[in-house]
């Protein structure tokens, strides 16, 4: 989120005929076509137009789309369109570690999700992401307790400390962003990190996306 999206969009008279009353249309923001204001694009020559697009979080998950509209006095309408896709760890902080979010997890079961990390010793606010994996499915969005936490682990594969739980995702949407409860306070190294779903036995199923975490100065 934040981020910016730079693009051209190029039209070209390869004809043999002066093209006149040109219209170029894009449909996501005004495009900047420099000094090409006079709609008219003699043989052989290319105009190049310019736009820039914000990425804002209802951007998300979502395939951002757009498309480019072409007409003149001598040829009808002319379209072409593309589009990314902006991932959901677009909104994850920088130093966040990212987890293999096609890794369900679910209350009763006992699968996790493990990521590589490095945290060193310190307290530590902690920022989770989870998605809904099943919520563009049409599964039913009336759901509770899509929430998990995570433990810090050491290089043995012990746990050093465990978060709060992620907030639960709101029904109709598909992801949630939440500051946890509480600090986490690690006093060796973090060489990885486990995701786990908050394990009541009616659960619905969440996917974690990434585990963000800021160093909390000590007062005292």
């Amino acid at each position: 989120v934040g981020d910016i999206l730079h693009y051209e969009i190029r039209v070209s008279n390869s004809g043999t005929a002066n093209l006149s009353n040109v219209v170029v249309v894009d449909s996501l923001v005004t495009a900047d076509c420099g000094d090409w204001v006079d709609g008219f694009i003699p043989p052989a020559t290319t105009i190049v137009c310019r736009a820039t697009i914000v990425v804002e979080e209802r951007h998300i998950s979502e395939e951002l789309t757009n498309r480019a509209t072409f007409s003149s006095n001598q040829i009808a309408n002319l379209s072409a369109e593309v589009g990314t896709e902006v991932p959901l760890d677009a909104l994850c902080q920088n130093n966040s570690v990212l987890f293999d979010d096609s890794v369900v997890l679910l209350g009763p079961s006992d699968v996790t999700v493990t990521a590589e990390a490095h945290v060193d010793p310190g307290t530590y606010s902690v920022r989770l992401m989870g998605v809904d994996r099943g919520h563009r499915a049409g599964h039913a969005v009336n759901q509770t307790e899509e929430s998990f936490f995570v433990e810090f682990l050491d290089e043995n594969g012990q746990i050093i400390a465990t978060s709060g739980s992620s907030s639960d995702i709101p029904t109709a949407e598909q992801w949630k962003l939440s500051t946890v409860a509480g600090v986490v306070e690690l006093d060796r190294t973090a060489t990885s990190v486990r995701a786990r779903h908050i394990g009541t036995a009616n659960a619905n199923s969440v996917s974690a996306v990434c585990v963000g975490f800021d160093s909390v100065e000590n007062s005292g």
